[in-house]
């Protein structure tokens, strides 16, 4: 994957699970550094999106995944092109294989969903910091806003609540 690469999160859209999403997306080459759009590769063609929901409740039939559907329409209506929707396990290898594979087709914009919450099941951070020859580092910021928000103090937070501060 580009090293440039910005991985951002949000939350997911109106209607969906209160997950939270994650993408890799491309950096312009030049200029400011700004995030490209999935129509906006430089030719004037649009480029190849891949979802990839994640989460064992999702791959079983627990509760349906109404993330990828909501992303799809959404990067359609920004004129992207949908190459593939995909649901996964929580396995770490599974993930990186599928992300790793993704990359291989062609897919210019990744976005994952789920498996990003604080449970230890949750590995799609370490699974694209793997991808990407990176580490993951918790930023002491984000913990202090974090426990702030939620009238909590630092004993109380506990090691999967930090490993969201990545």
């Amino acid at each position: 994957p580009d090293p440039g690469a910005a991985i951002v999160r949000r939350r997911a859209g109106p209607g969906t699970s209160p997950k939270t999403q994650a993408a890799i997306l491309p950096r312009h080459s030049q200029g400011s550094g700004s995030v490209s759009s999935p129509a906006d590769d430089h030719t004037g063609e649009t480029s190849p999106v891949e979802i990839f929901s994640i989460g064992k409740e999702l791959l079983i039939g627990q509760i349906q995944d109404s993330n990828s559907f909501w992303l799809s329409q959404q990067v359609t209506r920004l004129g992207g092109t949908m190459q593939r929707v995909s649901i996964l396990d929580d396995s770490q290898p599974a993930i990186v294989h599928a992300l790793g594979d993704a990359i291989k087709r062609g897919a210019k914009t990744i976005i994952t969903t789920g498996g990003l919450g604080p449970t230890p099941d949750d590995l799609t951070v370490a699974s694209i910091a793997q991808l990407a020859g990176v580490g993951t580092h918790i930023d002491d910021a984000v913990v202090q806003d974090h426990l702030r928000r939620r009238g909590i103090t630092i004993e109380e937070h506990t090691e999967n609540l930090k490993r969201m501060a990545t």
